[in-house]
């Protein structure tokens, strides 16, 4: 029953984010990239809480790939909830929130977000860090939404507006 929890848990949540941009530094242009990736099965979860009605409370952390207008490789880190309880009406439903860094060889991107989850899909928005962004990204901004599928391996789609400040 804990590894069905867990399961459950962790393909209701599951929220990828984003890439680094191939633009060259000096362009403002919208910015849409995808990522695609997978929370490994052991280590890389846990269950935080569990509390009455199911309720239960994780951590998580992904890796992945990133393509479109932000490309490189990409790790991050999740901390969410989710309705466990079969029998009621929020069954599925969940939110979660986490910082996501897009490493390649111009440099680093920190993205944070946060959503929602329901029927094994997410949702959300997210916005450029952009005192953690290093190299060509250092001066890196930007926001916009996420959509894509839950699950141990995912694929979600951020699609917004990134520019470099001044």
């Amino acid at each position: 029953m804990k590894r069905l929890i867990l399961l459950i848990c962790v393909l209701a949540m599951l929220l990828p984010l984003t890439g680094i941009t191939s633009a060259s530094p000096e362009e403002d242009e919208p910015g849409t990239f995808t990522i695609t990736g997978y929370t490994c099965y052991a280590g890389c979860y846990r269950i935080v809480k569990i509390r009455p009605g199911m309720q239960v409370e994780f951590y998580l952390t992904a890796v992945g790939t990133v393509s479109g207008h932000l490309a490189g490789a990409f790790t991050f880190e999740e901390w969410g909830e989710i309705d466990l309880n079969p029998t009621g009406k929020d069954y599925g439903k969940g939110k979660n929130h986490g910082i996501m860094t897009i490493t390649n060889n111009q440099g680093q991107v920190v993205i944070a977000f946060h959503g929602k989850a329901e029927s094994g899909t997410v949702s959300g928005d997210f916005e450029v860090v952009p005192e953690e962004c290093s190299g060509d990204y250092a001066r890196l901004a930007g926001r916009g939404q996420y959509t894509g599928n839950a699950g141990f391996n995912f694929t979600v789609t951020f699609t917004g507006e990134l520019h470099h400040g001044d």
